[in-house]
């Protein structure tokens, strides 16, 4: 069954007036006649739900793929057509993570090649994720600053990064601080591309793409870790790992900080 993003937009409107800007073999992205609009991305398969997009099943989605690259089209979102989809909530809230899952997760990231970058994303990630939860507003706008847009691709790695500590600020029980980092991002969507504001966005209201979803499940059950660890390297040309150091990253920093309060209290 075709399934949509609960928040999107194409459920509070009607006609919508869109031109095809990709067709790839598991996703088309579609870019609003109204640039200030999001785009809304088609997808297929293993990728699963976008934030304000449609998922289809595998034998449907050739006819959005049979469009033509900057090709018209008009969505018509009525009654009877939005019946046929699944709505799917894709707001992400606490989670208990596993210590074991969590550990698996950081010790193949870490002998993966994503961490041996110059730039040492992941401890970027943790010093984000500190600042946030301190209400170090500051220390927030200057890790975010450096992050944005930093990096190739349709979505850097730095706002990968962003992603994931917003994440782990949420599934960490920190909505504040993850509406926060997201918030900042956001005032410098500007300098990265459509693709990342597209997820920035969607942090900063809490929701995140199913991909996403996985990951945080991934780090509850250590029998799910290293599976999801290892199809996460084919998530883009680095974005899962890019995802996965951010979020690692930031559940290090928010672990660490509370055993510091706890060790502050008993002493």
């Amino acid at each position: 069954m075709p399934r949509i993003d609960a928040a999107s937009a194409l459920l509070s409107s009607y006609d919508t007036d869109f031109i095809v800007a990709h067709v790839g073999q598991h996703a088309v992205v579609l870019r609003p006649y109204e640039l200030h609009a999001d785009d809304v991305v088609i997808t297929t398969g293993a990728v699963g739900l976008m934030p304000g997009g449609l998922h289809v099943p595998e034998d449907l989605y050739p006819v959005w793929a049979s469009q033509r690259a900057g090709a018209l089209l008009t969505i018509t979102t009525d009654a009877r057509s939005l019946s046929l989809f699944e709505r799917v909530s894709l707001e992400l809230g606490a989670v208990r993570c596993d210590v074991a899952a969590v550990g698996l997760a950081a010790a193949t990231l870490d002998a993966s090649e994503a961490a041996r970058h110059e730039f040492d994303w992941k401890a970027r990630a943790a010093v984000l994720a500190h600042d946030a939860c301190a209400g170090d507003r500051d220390g927030v706008e200057a890790a975010v600053s450096s992050l944005v847009g930093r990096g190739a691709g349709s979505t850097p790695t730095g706002d990968d990064v962003l992603v994931g500590v917003c994440a782990a600020l949420r599934m960490s029980g920190r909505p504040d601080a993850s509406v926060q980092v997201a918030a900042c991002a956001v005032d410098l969507a500007h300098r990265t591309t459509r693709s990342s504001r597209l997820f920035l966005r969607a942090a900063e209201g809490g929701r995140f793409s199913e991909r996403v979803h996985r990951l945080a499940g991934a780090l509850t059950d250590v029998r799910q870790t290293a599976e999801v660890m290892d199809v996460l390297q084919s998530w883009g040309a680095t974005s899962g790992q890019d995802l996965a150091l951010g979020m690692l990253g930031g559940l290090s920093a928010i672990a660490h900080d509370a055993l510091a309060v706890r060790a502050g209290r008993s002493a």
